[in-house]
This record gives structure tokens, sequence and C-alpha cells, in this order.
């Protein structure tokens, strides 16, 4: 006889699943960071997110463009179907320091900025189950 099981298979979150969304007066599509560190504090600590865009400095204020005050900002951890499993929510955020890619001829590599961002507060959020994914078994 026949019979049908269901097994739960735990995926851990990878490194390539993930998204950074940035305010949208910054005009950076999620999809455009390339990296991203993941905070460890809760209060008081640095990112650091690589963009594939450079990004242009206000002179006169010493800020990044179009980031004159304080933001909020997500950091999204994926499931393999692109739906979000958990993440963190970074309040009160500020740019400290970004650095565009130096040219040169013999680096084929994506031009962007590397942005160190500081943030006063960090929470989780989690939206699924964590790590659990549901996987029906063939028959046995």
């Amino acid at each position: 006889m026949e019979k049908e099981t269901q097994a739960y298979v735990y995926e851990l979150f990878r490194a390539n699943r993930f998204i950074v969304r940035f305010p949208y007066n910054f005009e950076i599509p999620d999809w455009m960071a390339r990296t991203c560190t993941l905070p460890v504090d809760k209060y008081n600590g640095n990112i650091t997110v690589k963009v594939m865009c450079p990004l242009l400095l206000d002179t006169d204020k010493e800020r990044p463009y179009k980031c004159i005050e304080d933001f909020d900002m997500e950091i999204e951890l994926l499931d393999p179907t692109g739906s979000v499993m958990d993440g963190y929510i970074l309040k009160d955020c500020k740019i400290n320091e970004v650095n565009n890619t130096v040219l040169n001829y013999d680096d084929d590599s994506i031009v962007g900025s590397t942005i160190n961002i500081s943030y006063k507060v960090c929470t989780t959020k989690a939206l699924h189950e964590p790590f659990k994914v549901l996987f029906i078994t063939d028959k046995i």
C-alpha cells in the first residue's frame, strides 16, 4: 500500500538572498545592493552596504546626495521563493562615509559605492515561521 508522508526540511538563511530597502527619495532600487553587513548591536551600531551605482555628495552639507535628514531603512532576508523570512528595521540612520569605486583599466568589476551607515535602534521582524519550508516527499 502506498503511503504519502510529509517531511519538514529546514532552510537556513543564505548569504545571497537579501534586499536592502533605502528610503524612496534616495532613488536606489532594492536590487542595487551587492553586499551588506548585518547589524550586530541593537542600539548605536554600524553597517556597510555596497551598491552598484556611484553616489554623489552634497558638498554644502557634507552629507550624501538627497540625505539631509536621518532616515529609516530595512534589510530583508529571503527564502528560495523570494518571500521575506526575516529582517531588520534600522531607525534614525545616518550615512557616515561614502567611497566610490576607483576607475582602473585593469579592473572589470562593477562601478559602485561603499556606504558606511550608523543607526540608533535596530529591531527584527520575523514574518514567517523561521527556517521551516514544507516539502511533500515522494510516495513510499
